[in-house]
């Protein structure tokens, strides 16, 4: 008799596990078929916002977002092509004054970054799709130091910066106006950088250093993307 109780609670309980997974399978089931709702024959502006430093700065960790990795990012669809614009800049200063010489230090940075390409979408259904391209870019970079109190001295850097490469990422349309993405570059460029002395207004030195770079940037940026 113990063993038949047994064994009717065993089968209950089963059926009402597997009644649970079919449940949420089939939930599942409902969500990953949905159509994206990024329509291919969509022409008209995206307005992305790099929202990474936004959820840096919620769990209290990571600074400012760098101009380099281009807050704003606009797109102009044309069905399954998209023309994008990139564009960074920011400005530092901070000032020093040390009273045991008496001297007066200013700290400047000026970064504007610039970038364009062209793109073309790829669906994957589930609200995914898969997005490849390729972009060029230019930047301009300034970074300053100057000190004086009974003479005055500057030291600057002038960086200029071009080059392009691939992207390709992936997109998660929240609905049709909204939608979320991420996505990796190969980017080589080629940079001058002029660093130059000046002491009372004569310039001591000025040295100009050319160099050649490639880097590979992982998908750390998320952006939110509007439809207008």
């Amino acid at each position: 008799m113990i063993k038949q109780l047994l064994l009717i609670s065993f089968i209950l309980l089963s059926s009402n596990v597997f009644g649970q997974q079919k449940q949420e399978k089939t939930r599942l089931g409902e969500f990953l078929d949905q159509e994206t709702s990024h329509p291919n024959d969509y022409r008209g502006l995206e307005i992305g916002f790099n929202v990474t430093t936004v959820l840096s700065r919620f769990v209290g960790n990571g600074p400012g977002i760098d101009a380099q990795d281009f807050p704003f990012l606009l797109r102009f669809h044309r069905d399954r092509f998209a023309f994008r614009v990139g564009l960074g800049a920011n400005f530092k200063s901070d000032s020093f004054f040390d009273a045991t010489t008496f001297t007066n230090r200013n700290t400047e940075e000026k970064v504007g970054v610039l970038k364009v390409g062209l793109e073309r979408k790829v669906d994957l259904r589930y609200k995914l799709s898969f997005y490849y391209g390729l972009d060029v870019f230019g930047g301009l970079i300034q970074e300053s130091v100057s000190t004086s109190n009974f003479s005055s001295s500057d030291l600057t850097k002038d960086i200029t910066r071009f080059g392009g490469g691939p992207f390709m990422g992936i997109s998660y349309s929240i609905n049709d106006r909204v939608r979320l993405h991420t996505e990796t570059n190969i980017t080589g460029f080629f940079e001058t950088a002029t660093t130059s002395e000046i002491n009372g207004g004569v310039t001591i030195s000025s040295v100009t250093t050319d160099s050649v770079r490639a880097e590979l940037e992982t998908p750390i940026s998320l952006y939110i993307n509007l439809k207008f």
